[in-house]
C-alpha cells in the first residue's frame, strides 16, 4: 500500500473524535471554499462562539482565507485517511488510495454597463438582483467599463474575495471582445471557464424600446451562459514552441515587400511561388502608377534586395502538399515541380531557345506573340534560367536538341519532383488575383485592335511585342481615337484600381500621343461619382447604360446611349477576379471567401493573413501599405517564445463508436481517418467545425468547448421565456452571428423574441436541436450561415441543408412553416434583421 506522509497533530483523535468537526472537514472537502456565515448554517449552529471553538480545534488542517475556510493539504490528507479507515472497518478490500475530485463551481458573474449603453433599455440593479439567484451564482458585479484598465485591480480582487473559478460577462460581443477579457482572467482561470451573454449587440443596441421583453431576456442570456460555464468540463491546455519563421506564398510585389521587412526584423522567410520567377504580374506592366521607374526595372531592385539577404530562402517553381500543425508551429510539406533545367548551371545564354524548333503562345505576353517550348520568362526574371513547362515536356523528350547543346549540361529532361518540409509560425497568402477573361461580348481581338489593359501594358512595356511604341496591331500604325471602356468583368465590384489606371493610361497616352483623341466610357450604375475624381480628366468621361462595340469594315464604332464612339484602338479595363487556385488552397490554410470570391480576412484563423489582391481589387501603393501593416502583426505574434495551442477540437468515446465511417467521409479538412479499426483524428488538421460531430450516430464524437450538452441546456434555459412568438436561432460564428452584431453596431431595431446561439459553422447544427427547440415551445428556428461557397469549412451550409432536406423527407409536421435557413455575410446586418422581423410576423400569423 502506498505511504502517505503527513505531519499528524499529537491531538489528532480528539480533534476527530467529535462529529462535528469531522462534518466541518467533511463539508469543505466537498465545497472547496465556505464562508463562515454558510457554515453556520450548514452545521445548523446558533452561536458563533460554538463555532469558532471547533474550528480552533482543527488547527493545520483548514486555512483561512479572508472570510471563508478551506481545506489545508494536511486537512485533505486526514480526509483520505478517513476514507480509507471507513473502508477497512467495513472489510472492503482496499488496494490503492485515490484522491476524490469534486467539480466545485463558483461562479462569478460581471456586467458590463458600456458606459450608460446598457442601462437604456434595461434596469440594470433590476437585472443584477434577479441573476443572483441562479444556482451556484456566489456574487455579481457590475463595472462601468470592464475592458479599461483601470478596473483590472478591482476585478481581480472581486474574483479572489469570493473564491471563485468561474465567470460569465455579461457584456458585449464574445466575437471582438473575448481575447480582451481573456487576457483580464489571463492568470486567474483558464479560459473555458468564461463564457459570454453577448447583452449589448444583440440585445441593448437591437431591442432598446423594449425594456420588460429587454429585462427577462439578458437575464435567460445570463443563466443560459452560467449553465454553459458549469457544464465545462477541465481541458488540457498545451504550449507550443514559436518557431521564428514565415511561410510567404506568393512571390509579386506584396509577397516581396513582406519578405524583406519580415527578413530585416530577424525572421527566417520562405517565399513559395508557384511559376518559374518571381515578379507576379506586376513584372508584366510598363510602369506601376506613382513610381517613376519602370515596373520591370523597379522589381530587379527589388529581386536584387530578396537575393541579398541572408535571412530570405526562395522556392520557384513550388506548391503546397500539405499543412500541419497550430498557431506558432506549422508544418509545410512543398513540392518543387522540375524546371528541368539546373539554375545552377544555366547561365541563361539562349542557346537552348535559338535551336528549339517548336513554339507555342506566349503567356507571358498575354498571346501577343510566341516563344519555344524552352524559355526564360522575361529579361530580369529570377531565377534567370531556361525552364520547360510540364505540359510540353513530352514533346522535348520526344527531340531532346537542347539537351545535347547544352554546354553546361544544364539541361535534364528527366528531373523529378523534390519533397522538401519547412516549420514556421506563421502563413501569409499573398498569391495575387486574376484577371477577368470572358470577353466574347465585347469583341476582344488584339489583331482588330480590340485588346485588354493587360495587353496595353504589354504594347506599352519597353520590353513588349512593340518596344514600346503605341501603335495598333492590326497594321502597326498610330492610333488617332482611343477609348478605353472601364470595368469589364466587374459587374458587382467597383475598385479604385481601374480608375488609377486609366488615370495612368491617359498620362501615358498623351505622352507618346500627345495629339490623339481619348474618351473613357464607364457604366453609369457601377460607379459613385467620387470615384470619377480619381481620372482628373472629366471632360474625357462618359457615364453610359447601354454599351456595344460593332465593327462596320475597317472602323471600330462604340454605341451607347449618349451616342455613338468611333476608335482606331479600344481598350477594355478588365477587371480583377478571385485567383483559381484559392479553392484548392483553402482546403488546407483555413480561410473563407468574401461575396466576391477573394479571400476573406475576417475569417482568417490566428496564424494565417492575407495580403495584396489575393482579398481583393487593390493598387500598388494600397498593396505596399497593407503588406506592411500584416509585417507588424507577424512580427509582433512571433516576438512570442512559446504561444497557447488552439484548445478547441474533437473528443471521441471509443466505446460508443460502431466504425460507420460517416466522420471520415464528411470532414472537409481530411482530418479524420480509420486507422487498425480505430478512429484517429489529426488534431493538427482539425479545425473545430463540428461537422462530424452533428452526424455521428452514436454520439461517440463531441467537441471538448461547444458541447452538445451546452447547447440542449441553452435551448433548454431560453425556453422559459414568456413572450410568443419566440425562436430560436442558431448562426455560424464568421457570418450569421458576426452579421447579428452588425445590425447592433448600426442599432438596426429587430423583435426580442429570438435567442441566437453562436455555432462555429452551420453544418453543426444537428437536426437534434432543431427538434429540441420545437420541442420546448418555440414557434420557430432560424439558421444563419455563410454564402455558398464562402464557408470557412468549405461547405458547411450544403451539409446543413442536406440534413434539413431529411427531416422534410421523414415527414416532420409543418417543419417547412417553422424553420428558415438564411445566407448571410458578416455586414449583413440590415438583412439579418430583415429576416427576424419577416420571420416573426409570420410566426405571429400561425400562432394567432
Amino acid at each position: 500500500m502506498k505511504k502517505i506522509n503527513v505531519v499528524i497533530p499529537i491531538d489528532l483523535y480528539n480533534i476527530l473524535g467529535h462529529p462535528l468537526r469531522r462534518k466541518i472537514l467533511l463539508l469543505l472537502e466537498k465545497e472547496g471554499y465556505m464562508q463562515y456565515s454558510d457554515l453556520l448554517k450548514e452545521l445548523n449552529i446558533e452561536t458563533t462562539g460554538q463555532l469558532n471553538f471547533h474550528l480552533t480545534k482543527l488547527g493545520n488542517l483548514i486555512t483561512k482565507d479572508g472570510k471563508a475556510y478551506r481545506l489545508s493539504e494536511d486537512g485533505k490528507t486526514i480526509i483520505r485517511i478517513m476514507e480509507l479507515n471507513e473502508k477497512i472497518l467495513s472489510g472492503e478490500e482496499v488496494e490503492k488510495i485515490e484522491t476524490r475530485k469534486t467539480e466545485l463551481s463558483r461562479v462569478g458573474i460581471i456586467i458590463c454597463t458600456c458606459g450608460s449603453e446598457v442601462e437604456q433599455p434595461i434596469n440594470v440593479e433590476s437585472l443584477k438582483n434577479r441573476i443572483s439567484r441562479i444556482n451556484n451564482v456566489v456574487s455579481v458585479a457590475v463595472f462601468d467599463n470592464l475592458c479599461q484598465e483601470k478596473n483590472q485591480k478591482k476585478i481581480q480582487k472581486w474574483f479572489k474575495d469570493n473564491f471563485i473559478n468561474k465567470v460569465v460577462i455579461a457584456a458585449c460581443s464574445p466575437r471582438t471582445h473575448s481575447h480582451i477579457f481573456y487576457r483580464i482572467f489571463e492568470n486567474l482561470i483558464p479560459i473555458t471557464n468564461i463564457d459570454f451573454a453577448n447583452i449589448r449587440e444583440q440585445l441593448c443596441w437591437v431591442n432598446s424600446k423594449k425594456p420588460v421583453e429587454a429585462l427577462e431576456k439578458a437575464r435567460l442570456l445570463i443563466e443560459a451562459a452560467v449553465e454553459r460555464v458549469i457544464l465545462q468540463k477541465e481541458i488540457k491546455t498545451k504550449t507550443v514552441e514559436v518557431q521564428k519563421s514565415v511561410a510567404i506564398m506568393g512571390g509579386g510585389i506584396a509577397g516581396m515587400n513582406l519578405a524583406l521587412k519580415l527578413a530585416e526584423a530577424g525572421l527566417k522567410v520562405y517565399i513559395i511561388e508557384k511559376s518559374p520567377t518571381l515578379g507576379g504580374k506586376v513584372a508584366r506592366w510598363s510602369k506601376i502608377e506613382g513610381v517613376l521607374d519602370c515596373a520591370s526595372c523597379f522589381l530587379s531592385e527589388q529581386i536584387l534586395s530578396l537575393v541579398q539577404e541572408k535571412n530570405i530562402e526562395i522556392f520557384t517553381n513550388t506548391e503546397i502538399l500539405n499543412v500541419s500543425g497550430s498557431v506558432g508551429n506549422f508544418t509545410i510539406e512543398l513540392v518543387r515541380k522540375p524546371r528541368y533545367v539546373d539554375e545552377d548551371k544555366c547561365t541563361g545564354c539562349k542557346r537552348c531557345m535559338s535551336i528549339c524548333t517548336i513554339t507555342k503562345k506566349n503567356e507571358y505576353e498575354y498571346g501577343l506573340d510566341e516563344r519555344k517550348l524552352i524559355y526564360i520568362p522575361f529579361v530580369n526574371a529570377y531565377p534567370y534560367s531556361a525552364t520547360i513547362d510540364e505540359e510540353d515536356i513530352e514533346k522535348c523528350r520526344e527531340c531532346r536538341v537542347c539537351e545535347r547543346a547544352c554546354l553546361n549540361k544544364a539541361i535534364n529532361l528527366d528531373q523529378k519532383p523534390t519533397i522538401m518540409t519547412i516549420k514556421v509560425g506563421a502563413k501569409i497568402l499573398a498569391i495575387g488575383s486574376d484577371l477577368y477573361q470572358d470577353l466574347e461580348k465585347y469583341n476582344h481581338n488584339p489583331s482588330n485592335d480590340i485588346i485588354t489593359s493587360a495587353e496595353f501594358e504589354r504594347i506599352l512595356a519597353s520590353d513588349g511585342p512593340t518596344q514600346g511604341n503605341l501603335i495598333k496591331l492590326s497594321d502597326g500604325k498610330e492610333p488617332q481615337k482611343i477609348s478605353i471602356i472601364q470595368n469589364v468583368g466587374n459587374q458587382h465590384l467597383s475598385s479604385d484600381y481601374c480608375y488609377i489606371l486609366s488615370r495612368k493610361y491617359l498620362e501615358m497616352i498623351r505622352e507618346k500621343l500627345s495629339d490623339c483623341e481619348v474618351e473613357i466610357l464607364i457604366d453609369n450604375e457601377m460607379v459613385p461619382e467620387n470615384r470619377l475624381a480619381l481620372i482628373n480628366f472629366p471632360d474625357k468621361v462618359h457615364s453610359v447604360k447601354i454599351l456595344e462595340i460593332k465593327n462596320e469594315g475597317n472602323r471600330k464604332i462604340i454605341n451607347t446611349d449618349k451616342g455613338n464612339f468611333e476608335s482606331d484602338l479600344i481598350i477594355l479595363n478588365i477587371g480583377m477576379v478571385p485567383n483559381k487556385d484559392l479553392s484548392e488552397l483553402r482546403k488546407t490554410l483555413d480561410f473563407a471567401f468574401d461575396d466576391n470570391g477573394f479571400m476573406s480576412k475576417e475569417t482568417l484563423s490566428s496564424g494565417i493573413y492575407g495580403c495584396g489582391t489575393v482579398t481583393g481589387p487593390k493598387d500598388y501603393h494600397t498593396t505596399i501599405a497593407e503588406s506592411n501593416d500584416v509585417a507588424l502583426q507577424v512580427i509582433s505574434l512571433l516576438s512570442k517564445d512559446y504561444l497557447l495551442a488552439d484548445i478547441s477540437g474533437i473528443e471521441i468515446d471509443y466505446e460508443r463508436c460502431g466504425l460507420c465511417g460517416l466522420c471520415v467521409s464528411i470532414c472537409p479538412f481530411n482530418a479524420i481517418s480509420c486507422e487498425d479499426d480505430r478512429i484517429v483524428i489529426d488534431d493538427f488538421k482539425c479545425k473545430g467545425c463540428g461537422v462530424c460531430v452533428s452526424i455521428c450516430p452514436t454520439k461517440a464524437l463531441e467537441m471538448n468547448v461547444e458541447t452538445r450538452e451546452k447547447i440542449l441546456k441553452s435551448i433548454e434555459v431560453y425556453s422559459k421565456y414568456s413572450h410568443k412568438p419566440k425562436i430560436m436561432a442558431f448562426c455560424c460564428e464568421h457570418c450569421g452571428y458576426a452579421a447579428a452584431d452588425e445590425a447592433g453596431l448600426k442599432k438596426i431595431q429587430y423583435n426580442p423574441n429570438i435567442f441566437i446561439e453562436m455555432v462555429p459553422c452551420t453544418g453543426r447544427v444537428d437536426t437534434e436541436f432543431i427538434l429540441k427547440s420545437l420541442e420546448q415551445g418555440f414557434d420557430g428556428v432560424l439558421v444563419v450561415g455563410c454564402k455558398h461557397g464562402s464557408c470557412r469549412y468549405i461547405d458547411g451550409i450544403n451539409k446543413l441543408e442536406k440534413k434539413i432536406k431529411i427531416l422534410k423527407d421523414v415527414g416532420i409536421p409543418k417543419i417547412e412553416d417553422k424553420l428558415v435557413i438564411s445566407s448571410l455575410n458578416a455586414v449583413e446586418g440590415y438583412r439579418f434583421a430583415e429576416i427576424v422581423n419577416r420571420m416573426h410576423n409570420k410566426l405571429s400569423e400561425m400562432v394567432a
